[in-house]
């Protein structure tokens, strides 16, 4: 966040030194000052050498790049800075330095830094014209057909917990339009299911099958079951038998 912040500092100064510009300008146009000289002397304008020809980028590369760096991050495949130094190396023939995606972002206001949200590929793939209108077209009929009034629709968020997801971010930053708000990034959420069964005996006895954990089984973990003998196998799936149950 410290780099993103003073990106934004530098984008501002930028911003301001381009408004002074233009006031001078429109200043000598309008002959408030007497020359250029006098104008940026009054206007705290300094003045900067020419370096078009020492950037990594031509115009037209640098338009080439940022259209591909948007429509990855509309489309849900952000680049970050490990992706794009290859890419502007294919571009130009050098790789770019450490500092230089913080200028690139500088003289570039229409692309931003950010962590994106994850978004399931399943659910991106539901999320499309076609399937969400008709969705709101269905539940207009079912209101108009009811005659559910306005008071009686709620919108209810689905509660749960999700465990083993990897919902822990890297904290890794990627490029995205400024005007892309959304700012998804595709990742699969597939998760394995798992059950956990309870079982008791009203009268106290020992009860069978013992309390126990299901979940489908790993290659990686069937010698290590076999050799301590917590389990056996059923329709696919491994169950672990529990030594000990809180």
């Amino acid at each position: 966040m410290a780099k993103t912040k003073a990106i934004r500092q530098k984008r501002k100064k930028s911003d301001k030194q381009e408004a002074a510009i233009l006031e001078a300008v429109q200043g000598i146009q309008d002959g408030l000052y007497s020359d250029p000289h006098d104008t940026a002397r009054k206007l705290k304008i300094w003045t900067y050498q020419a370096s078009i020809h020492r950037q990594l980028l031509s115009p037209a590369q640098n338009k080439v790049l940022k259209a591909w760096v948007k429509w990855l991050g509309a489309a849900g495949y952000p680049v970050s800075k490990k992706m794009l130094g290859p890419k502007v190396k294919e571009l130009c023939g050098s790789s770019p330095g450490a500092n230089w995606f913080e200028c690139w972002i500088t003289h570039n206001p229409d692309i931003v830094l950010g962590r994106p949200s994850g978004l399931d590929p399943k659910h991106a793939k539901a999320f499309n014209f076609t399937t969400t209108n008709a969705h709101f077209q269905l539940l207009q009929k079912t209101i108009d057909l009811e005659s559910v009034p306005l008071s009686n629709i709620y919108n209810f968020n689905e509660l749960s917990i999700q465990l083993g997801s990897g919902r822990k971010g890297t904290g890794e930053e990627f490029f995205f339009g400024s005007e892309d708000r959304s700012q998804y990034k595709l990742k699969s959420e597939d998760l394995e299911l798992v059950t956990v069964l309870k079982t008791t005996c009203t009268d106290g006895r020992p009860s069978y099958p013992r309390p126990h954990v299901t979940i489908p089984e790993p290659d990686d973990l069937v010698q290590v079951l076999i050799d301590y003998g917590l389990r056996f196998q059923h329709d696919n799936h491994i169950v672990f038998v529990c030594c000990s149950y809180y």
